[in-house]
Formats: structure tokens, sequence, C-alpha cells
């Protein structure tokens, strides 16, 4: 029995096949699908209060153990921040160029917002995992800087 479709046999209905899975290819290959760098939120590792302030403590000694990445405002990291964290504007971290070596150069990545939950946060860890930083490099410190603050540890302030 010979099935037809659209007018055509079986036999022609393989080559529309094929040339549809061709081009499924060729636009997953534009979009990225099948190759995707998507990061979700089980990606993220939080790392605990304690353990971020000895990695802290440890930085001041190994300068490339842990950066400290703050991706709120310019105004919000001059009012106070973790000593030697890094203002990073979730803007500017650009994941389509790729990982900077100035930043790549530290073992651990710690990023931290204003409080638990802290959605910028959340999302500056996603978006250095999707420039390419490994996911275990990448930390998010889930209590956030008011439980850094409550815990006595160290803030500057540039005002």
């Amino acid at each position: 029995m010979i099935i037809k479709l659209h007018g055509r046999d079986r036999a022609g209905h393989g080559a529309h096949i094929r040339a549809a899975a061709a081009i499924a290819i060729v636009v997953s290959g534009l979009f990225g699908v099948g190759c995707s760098r998507e990061v979700s939120d089980r990606d993220i590792r939080t790392i605990p209060l304690a353990d971020a302030a000895k990695l802290h403590a440890r930085s001041v000694t190994e300068p490339t153990v842990a950066l400290f990445v703050d991706p709120r405002s310019p105004a919000s990291y001059a009012k106070g921040h973790i000593p030697g964290a890094r203002n990073l504007v979730l803007s500017a971290a650009d994941q389509d160029r790729g990982t900077d070596p100035s930043i790549n150069r530290y073992e651990t990545l710690v990023v931290y917002g204003d409080h638990p939950g802290s959605a910028g946060a959340k999302a500056m860890a996603k978006r250095l995992m999707t420039a390419g930083y490994s996911k275990k490099k990448v930390k998010l410190l889930g209590e956030g800087l008011s439980a850094w603050e409550s815990a006595g540890l160290p803030v500057d302030a540039d005002e």
C-alpha cells in the first residue's frame, strides 16, 4: 500500500523529511539550541555565610582564592560592600564575550546581593556561568550583605 501525502508518495515524503531535518539543524545552530549554555536557578550553588567569611579571610593572604562580586548599583556599592569586592553590574557582564582573565584567575567567585533571595545576585551568578565560568567556581552568598553585616563581618564604604 502506498500512502499519499499532498499528492506525493512515501518516497517523496522521505525527501521532505530530510529537508525539514536539515533546516532544523541549521536553525538550531543559529539559535544555539542543542549546544545551549543556558543556566537555571538549579545550577546556582550557594555558599554558607561562615564559609564565605573563611574564604574572605583567606583571600587576604591568598589573593586569588576568591573574588567577591557585588552586582548592586554603584551607589549601593559605595554605601557599603564586602572589602575587596568588585562592583560588576549585570548590564556590564557581557555573557557573549566569554570570560575575563582578570576575573578568571580567581578560584572562587562569590556573588552577593543586599539580602536573601536577591534577584540581582542570582541573575549575576547565572550570567557568569553563561559567560563560561565554571558552575563549581561561581557561588551565591544566599544570605546577602545584610547577614554579613549582622554577623559583624567587615564592610567598606566609599562615602
